[in-house]
C-alpha cells in the first residue's frame, strides 16, 4: 500500500492507539494495527476497513459500560423526560438521534431511564452526550423510591448514619429475569460500612 499524500511505501505496525471521544475524552484503545507511511516527518497513518470496526466496537462498549456506572438516582423516566424537553414521550420514543445514543439511557425490569444530566443537554442544543465523570455525590447513587415502586424493587434495606446504603446491587441494565439482590459497600464510599438488602426485581 502506498501513501496517498507522498506515493511512498506504507508498512504495518502495532501501538496502543490514543481516541478522543465526546462521551468519555481522551481513551487509549491497545493493540491497535495500523498502517504508517515510512518517509519521515510524513506522518500518516491509516487503519484497514477491519480494524477501524473493530476500534469503534471496542469504543461503543466502552461508552455503554460508563453509562451503565452513571449514578443510578440521576436517571428519570420517560415521563419526567417528555417534560423536560417538551416533547410528547412518543416523540421521543421515536427520535432517531435519542435512538443513537444522543441521550444516554439504560433499561431495566423492561422499563427504559434517561440520565437527567444528558436530557438536560440534550434539551438545550440537540446533544446530550456530556463528557462521562467518574465523580457524584452518595445520594446519587440512591434509587428513589418512586422508581423504586415503578420498577417493581421490592427489598428490605438496612440504614447506616441514618442514610440508606451508598450501593444496591440491582440486575445489570437489561436483565429481566427474577433474581436476589445484596447490597454491598459501594467504593467511593468505604466509610459507610456494609448494610444488608434483600430482595427480588420482577
Amino acid at each position: 500500500m502506498k501513501c496517498v499524500y507522498c506515493d511512498r511505501q506504507m508498512t504495518t505496525k502495532l501501538k496502543n492507539y490514543p481516541y478522543e471521544t465526546k462521551e468519555l475524552g481522551m481513551i487509549t484503545i491497545p493493540d491497535v494495527e495500523f498502517y504508517a507511511c515510512t518517509r519521515r516527518n510524513c506522518n500518516n497513518e491509516l487503519l484497514s476497513e477491519k480494524e477501524a470496526m473493530r476500534v469503534d466496537s471496542i469504543i461503543d462498549e466502552k461508552i455503554r459500560e460508563a453509562v451503565n456506572n452513571l449514578p443510578i438516582g440521576q436517571f428519570i423516566d420517560l415521563n419526567e423526560t417528555a417534560e423536560i424537553l417538551g416533547k410528547t414521550k412518543q416523540a421521543i420514543s421515536k427520535s432517531k438521534r435519542i435512538k443513537r445514543g444522543f441521550i444516554y439511557s439504560v433499561e431495566i425490569s423492561k422499563k427504559k431511564l434517561y440520565y437527567k444530566p444528558s436530557v438536560e443537554a440534550f434539551g438545550k442544543d440537540g446533544d446530550g452526550r456530556i463528557l462521562i465523570s467518574d465523580t457524584a455525590p452518595e445520594s446519587a447513587y440512591i434509587l428513589p423510591d418512586e422508581l423504586i415502586q415503578s420498577l417493581h424493587v421490592t427489598a428490605e434495606i438496612a440504614f447506616v448514619d441514618d442514610s440508606r446504603c451508598a450501593e444496591i446491587s440491582y440486575p445489570k441494565w437489561g436483565e429481566q429475569t427474577t433474581q436476589d439482590i445484596h447490597s454491598t459497600t459501594h467504593p467511593q464510599f468505604p466509610n459507610q460500612g456494609k448494610a444488608r438488602a434483600e430482595g427480588t426485581v420482577h
